[in-house]
């Protein structure tokens, strides 16, 4: 893996790392009885997409401290943002 060249940004929002993701994929076939017992499927309905994320974040990041700064609130400022999406 090489290395990085800017914090992990996401709508804006700076994070000092990136651990891990995760991208999940469903879909349903919802089964329709008949008559003779037997059960049909006629349509799939796709889920909504989603995404795991793992971030590292730090009121004194150490990576990229020159560009995100030290700030004692800057956990809870983040933790707001990410409330409001």
């Amino acid at each position: 893996m090489g290395k990085a060249t800017q914090p992990v940004s996401i709508e804006g929002i700076e994070f000092d790392a990136l651990i891990s993701s995760t991208e999940g994929f469903s879909a349903k076939s919802p089964d329709y009885p008949i008559e003779d017992g037997f059960s049909v499927q006629d349509t799939i309905i796709l889920d909504p997409e989603t995404l795991d994320l793992t971030l590292f974040l730090s009121n004194r990041p150490v990576t990229w401290a020159k560009r995100l700064g030290n700030s004692p609130g800057r956990v809870e400022d983040v933790v707001k943002r990410l409330k409001e999406l």
